[in-house]
């Protein structure tokens, strides 16, 4: 599953997701949709609108999420 950083990049631009979508000139329930399944011109649009890189959007590969509900996992070394 691609996890999209809209939400993190929008609290760091201080703006809400319906903000993002009155930009885009869509309803914040297309975004929704857009952000789960998004096309290459969504993200490009995605990007526009929030002034990153494509590239930004994604999480970064040394980033681990769980596969069923996307949340991020820390990993911890254990000392024995």
């Amino acid at each position: 599953m691609t996890t999209l950083r809209v939400k993190e990049i929008c609290r760091e631009k201080n703006i809400t997701l319906a903000d993002l979508a009155n930009i885009m000139g869509i309803t914040p329930s297309a975004l929704s949709q857009n952000i789960k399944k998004p096309s290459f011109e969504t993200l490009e649009r995605l990007s526009n609108a929030l002034n990153v890189s494509i590239a930004e959007l994604f999480e970064p590969k040394s980033v681990l999420c769980c596969p069923n509900c996307g949340a991020r996992l820390q990993l911890v070394e254990v000392k024995e």
